[in-house]
Formats: C-alpha cells, sequence, structure tokens
C-alpha cells in the first residue's frame, strides 16, 4: 500500500472571490485563501495515474485542463452566440466558420472545433472539453477507489474533481448537438446535462470547503436551468451567497495558460466584439458597465472590421468567471418569474444594477421582464460562456440572420451546436448507438 499523501492547497490554479462580511468569507473561502496561480498546464505521466501520491496531480492537471478548454470555448462560442465577429479571414481563418455558423464533422471546420487542442492557433470544443472531462472522471475514479488512510483531504478532491467533471459535460451539453464519452454511445444535450447534475451532486455531497461546494451549486443550478427544472434550479441559486465568484486563472507562461480572450482581440485581432447591441450598451440612457470596450483604432488584419476590445479581460493573465452569484441571481430571478413571482424577479435583477451602480428596474409585466432578464443575461455574463446556451434555450433571433450577406463571401448560416466530430465515429464503434 502506498503511503499518506500529504497534499497542498498551494498547488491548485483557482481564484476565489467571496465579497461578503469578513466571517462569511472565512468561511467560504477556509483554506483556499493560501490558493496560487498553477503556472504550467497539466504534466501527468502514466506512472501517475495509479499511485495515490500522485492524486493532488491529477486534480490539480484536471483543473488546469478545463481553464485551458474554458478560454478557447468562450472565444468559439462567442463567434457562434453573436458576441464576437470574425475580424480577419487571412490565410482562410477558421475563426470564420464560427462567425458564419458554417461547419460540418468533416469538413475543415472538424479541424477547428473537434480536433484542435486547447493551445491550438484557433480555438477548440470538443477535444480540449473532452480531455479535460475525461481528466476529472480518471481521477474522481481512482479517488473513489483509494482510501482515507492513502490520501490527505481525499473527499475535498473527489469534490474537486467532481465539480470539474461537471463544468465539462456542461459545456458539451451547451454546445454540441451530440457527445460520446469512453467509448459510449453518442448522448443528445438533456442527457449530457444530467451527467453533470450528477458529478455537481458529487462534488457537494464531499465538499469540507464551503466554496467548492458553492462552486458546484451554481453549476448544478446552471444545467437544471439547462433541463427546465426551474424549481430545483432555485433551491440550488438560494444557497448561493452574494459576493461569491471561482475563477479560472490564467498568465503568459504558455499558450495553454493564456487569456485566449484577450489574446483573441489585443494580439492575433482575429476578433472584434460584436456591434449591436455590446456596442454603446445602455440601459436607460446610462452606460452599461458591464459591456464596457475599447475602440482600438484600428481594422482587422486584411479586412474592414473595426477592432474592439472588451475591457473585462484587460490583460494576457486576466482571471475568467467559472462560478459566480451573479449568475445564481440571474437563475433564481427566472426561477422566480416561472413561478409566478414578478416582483421577486425585479428585485434581483435590481440586486444587480445595484452592484454596478446602474438604475432600477420596474415592471409588473412578465413578459417585460422576460425581455429585462435576456438584456441582464447578455449583459452580466457578457464573453463567460453562456449566451450561445440562452439562444438555444430561449429560441433567441440570430444576428445577423441566417442568410444574410458574409463580410467574407457566402451567407450566415443557422446552426447553432456542433456535430460529433467525425473522428470519434472513426474511433469509437458505439457511437452510433
Amino acid at each position: 500500500m502506498a503511503g499518506r499523501h500529504s497534499r497542498s492547497w498551494m498547488e491548485r490554479g483557482v481564484r476565489v472571490v467571496v465579497a461578503v462580511s469578513a466571517a462569511a468569507f472565512l468561511a467560504a473561502c477556509g483554506p483556499l485563501d493560501s490558493l496560487t496561480n498553477v503556472e504550467a498546464p497539466s504534466q501527468v505521466q502514466a506512472s501517475d495515474v495509479q499511485d495515490p501520491a500522485s492524486a493532488d496531480l491529477l486534480v490539480n492537471s484536471a483543473v488546469n485542463d478545463f481553464q485551458c478548454a474554458l478560454a478557447g470555448y468562450i472565444v468559439a462560442t462567442g463567434y457562434v452566440g453573436t458576441e464576437l465577429e470574425a475580424a480577419s479571414n487571412t490565410g482562410g481563418s477558421s475563426y470564420v466558420f464560427y462567425d458564419q455558423r458554417a461547419w460540418t464533422p468533416e469538413g475543415y471546420g472538424a479541424g477547428t472545433y473537434a480536433t484542435g487542442d486547447c493551445a491550438s492557433t484557433s480555438p477548440a470544443i470538443y477535444e480540449p472539453l473532452s480531455t479535460a472531462r475525461w481528466m476529472a472522471d480518471n481521477a474522481l475514479n481512482h479517488l473513489n477507489d483509494w482510501t482515507d488512510a492513502q490520501v490527505s483531504g481525499r473527499k475535498e478532491l473527489i469534490a474537486t474533481a467532481a465539480a470539474y467533471a461537471g463544468y465539462s459535460y456542461a459545456l458539451l451539453g451547451e454546445s454540441m448537438c451530440s457527445a460520446a464519452f469512453d467509448l459510449g454511445p453518442a448522448l443528445k444535450p438533456a442527457d449530457i446535462f444530467k451527467l453533470a447534475e450528477t458529478r455537481f451532486t458529487t462534488a457537494i455531497q464531499n465538499a469540507s470547503v464551503d466554496s467548492i461546494k458553492i462552486m458546484a451549486l451554481v453549476g448544478r443550478a446552471r444545467v437544471r436551468l439547462d433541463l427546465g427544472d426551474m424549481a430545483n434550479a432555485k433551491a440550488d441559486a438560494d444557497q448561493v451567497p452574494q459576493g461569491f465568484a471561482v475563477y479560472g486563472n490564467y498568465s503568459n507562461v504558455a499558450p495553454s495558460t493564456e487569456n485566449r480572450i484577450w489574446t483573441t482581440m489585443n494580439r492575433e485581432l482575429t476578433a472584434s466584439v460584436e456591434g449591436p447591441p455590446y456596442r454603446n450598451m445602455e440601459f436607460q440612457g446610462t452606460s452599461d458597465p458591464r459591456v464596457q470596450l475599447t475602440d482600438l483604432g484600428i481594422k482587422g488584419p486584411g479586412s474592414n472590421v473595426e477592432m474592439f476590445a472588451a475591457d473585462k479581460y484587460p490583460s494576457i493573465s486576466s482571471p475568467i468567471p467559472i462560478a459566480t452569484w451573479r449568475e445564481a441571481w440571474l437563475i433564481r430571478a427566472e426561477a422566480d418569474l416561472a413561478g409566478g413571482d414578478v416582483q421577486s424577479a425585479v428585485d434581483r435583477i435590481n440586486d444587480l444594477h445595484d452592484n454596478v451602480g446602474l438604475p432600477h428596474y420596474n415592471s409588473t409585466n412578465a413578459d417585460s421582464v422576460m425581455q429585462q432578464l435576456i438584456y441582464e443575461r447578455r449583459a452580466e455574463l457578457f464573453l463567460e460562456g453562456q449566451h450561445l446556451e440562452d439562444i438555444r434555450r430561449l429560441n433567441l433571433p440570430l444576428v445577423p440572420a441566417p442568410g444574410q450577406p458574409f463580410r467574407f463571401g457566402g451567407v450566415y448560416q443557422d446552426q447553432t451546436c456542433f456535430p460529433l466530430p467525425g473522428v470519434e465515429y472513426l474511433n469509437n464503434p458505439n457511437a452510433n448507438g
């Protein structure tokens, strides 16, 4: 039997913020207040996988893989979800396929969304998230086999691995038309969300640190909202304290650690923030501080696209939100509205407005409040990897509309999810069911 492994929280690359009272802050953060950044991508050798002494390494690697996948995911779905527009077609840029909403599982787009890794020049979706998911589930499986005597803080590691597995499943469900796992059959989004829900439940049940539990509550509320389970989504979101946030951390150490949202807009100049509604976004005549942009005063390489960068991510090392109280408030508001409690939904909107100094919103009309909630989600969760799923689940119009001329030739298409890649069918004999 391997010896007992003493673990250190100093290794995990996650930043946790709880802007509440001092007592609540300490209760929520626990030992996480000593966290520092992980500056290197995951480095797991085959010999490490079976060794309980590598438990921390396995979980930390899963966290790092997810953070890398998240940054590229936000860029890719930002194009599809009308937050970003392709600013360059130099060399047949693959960004164009995202922006045009035109891809096939066998065509050039497959090399973009399907088989690129998280450090590829163009952002990818399927392989990076599948890698992050496998790493987290693999760590979880080993931790379930090992004992407390072999691994110090085993339950806490189980909770962390399960939470990040849950988020990997969630993003796959929100972006893929179908996905397959561990040589299993192709699953539709609803079934993928249920896998995410199960992982989040495991995290909640095992968490010894409040911040991991709350992170998982936000994640479970998110996928329950995706599933249309409003009552249980609200029950989870109601437990999230105001001010709570978990961020992924980034650096300039390697392409896999960079904030790709920043690099795409400020270094490569391949993306610009989409025009209406994001440029000059206002509420009742007041500029919305949640969506502030910088006009770079230039045009994209080989194009006439004016370059606007999001102030939300001011550097290559800017942290990216993973789970926040802001998202929980929006879920609560939508669930309240679905349950007929219009005033509570308005109150949650105004909590968010108070947080950024916007005027209060007032309405007693449920349809009007729903339209305002769509605006609030667009502004509050700007470039956090959420709007594509809002388009899908709320049936929001695509802008520009399908059939409209595309700036680099052809017309916009209507695809809003990515098909199971051809490579999955080649390598997975069960993908067809």
